[in-house]
């Protein structure tokens, strides 16, 4: 399950359930809510989600320091936050703030592991701040949780948002290719004349040397692969959100093996783009990219 919000529904109608057994076992009256999940149990829901992932990834942490003993060397990165755990055993940040006038969360924000968990609660508060960029997606973030490499996730899920990508697309590169051979022999035309082996030493001497270096697209990516979908980039609209979408129908490798052309099938037709014309767009289980289907006149 991708949704967070589906996650948290699941979650709070089994916990609803177990309450309801409990009740059962122990002849009590049954006191436990019904209708539509409240946003209270979504929020008690997403703090057991958070406790399981703690013991998961923390559970050696946790344990020396609910015993008080000294903190291996594998965890003392941890240490410059003071973490602490409260009365629900969450780890929480201890920090430096104690005396602030914020609310408990605030100063003691929860401590969050690098998990999928982590990327689902950054990428639920992306959509909530409207899309946000990454600096104030991790200042919101920090208001009541501290995702470890909090911004490296939080670039993550700014770049594989369909929505922001749309807004400010990214033309796909792959590595410049070796110039052909018309372009770096002597030709048969300059043998006829007078001065042929001048020019050619000169040509030989200043000019073919220069070619060897490649200004731009020196890295090499991964290859364009049929059935991706992707925008057509529009030079006379810089506006993203307003480019073609389509989808890779087959690609046109190089002698080397890289694709660097690409024949791309949209609502409009067929045609034959070089990658640098295009932006690939990203898919993600949480985020998939929409199909390639447009309305008439897009």
């Amino acid at each position: 399950c991708s949704s967070l919000p589906k996650i948290l529904r699941i979650v709070a109608y089994c916990t609803r359930f177990g309450k309801k057994l409990k009740a059962l076992r122990d002849n009590s009256p049954l006191d436990h809510p019904s209708g539509p999940i409240s946003a209270c149990e979504m929020e008690n829901s997403l703090l057991q989600l958070i406790h399981l992932d703690q013991q998961h990834h923390f559970h050696e942490f946790i344990s020396h320091l609910k015993k008080a003993n000294q903190i291996p060397f594998k965890w003392r990165f941890l240490l410059s936050l003071n973490p602490f755990l409260d009365d629900s055993d969450t780890l929480r940040v201890g920090g430096r703030i104690q005396r602030s006038q914020e609310d408990f969360d605030v100063k003691h924000p929860i401590l969050l592991p690098k998990s999928k968990l982590t990327v689902m609660i950054a990428r639920r508060e992306h959509v909530k701040q409207l899309h946000a960029p990454p600096t104030l997606l991790l200042a919101t973030l920090r208001q009541k949780y501290w995702p470890l490499s909090g911004r490296n996730i939080t670039r993550k899920v700014y770049h594989e948002c369909y929505t922001c990508f749309r807004a400010k697309p990214i033309p796909t590169e792959q590595i410049m290719g070796d110039l052909p051979s018309s372009r770096v022999n002597f030709t048969r035309p300059f043998h006829s004349t007078a001065r042929a082996q001048e020019f050619a030493h000169r040509w030989r001497l200043h000019y073919l040397n220069t070619l060897q270096q490649r200004s731009k697209w020196r890295v090499t990516k991964e290859n364009l692969a049929p059935d991706q979908v992707v925008l057509l980039l529009d030079e006379t609209n810089r506006e993203g959100s307003k480019w073609t979408l389509g989808k890779i129908e087959s690609t046109h490798p190089g002698a080397d093996g890289y694709v660097r052309v690409v024949t791309v099938r949209t609502a409009k037709g067929v045609y034959k783009r070089p990658v640098t014309k295009i932006a690939c767009l990203p898919t993600t289980d949480g985020d998939p990219a929409p199909a390639t289907r447009e309305q008439p006149g897009e």
